[in-house]
C-alpha cells in the first residue's frame, strides 16, 4: 500500500507536465488562429 502511494507521488509530475504542455499548446493554437499577424 506504501508502495503505490509513493508510484502516485512518481506518476503525479508527468501528469502535471502533460497537462501544462497540453493547455500551452491549445492557448498557442488559440492565439495563434485569433491573431492577424500569423495569418501571412
Amino acid at each position: 500500500m506504501i508502495f503505490s502511494f509513493l508510484a502516485i507521488f512518481e506518476v503525479l509530475p508527468f501528469f502535471a507536465i502533460f497537462y501544462v504542455l497540453e493547455w500551452t499548446f491549445l492557448i498557442f493554437s488559440l492565439f495563434q488562429f485569433s491573431s492577424p499577424y500569423f495569418t501571412s
